[in-house]
């Protein structure tokens, strides 16, 4: 199940791959987005990356007012 903020399709395999390795090299570079909740708005990849390689990363809580500027916030980053 996906989800409820990954919006956008999965990367592709290539696409995944040179993250990982981008990753790898350097670290979780940008920091994940997670709503009030502690669901993720923006970073699915970088999390699943992460937490296969138990790796740390950084997260910034975002808070909005609607699902909708959620929704917005989301489509926009």
């Amino acid at each position: 199940m996906a989800e409820r903020y990954q919006l956008f399709n999965a990367l592709r395999p290539e696409e995944f791959a040179a993250l990982e390795a981008d990753i790898l090299k350097r670290g979780v570079m940008v920091p994940v987005e997670v709503d009030e909740e502690g669901k993720t708005l923006d970073g699915h990849h970088r999390i699943k990356i992460a937490k296969k390689h138990k790796l740390e990363y950084e997260t910034v809580v975002r808070r909005f007012k609607t699902e909708d500027e959620k929704k917005e916030h989301v489509t926009l980053s």
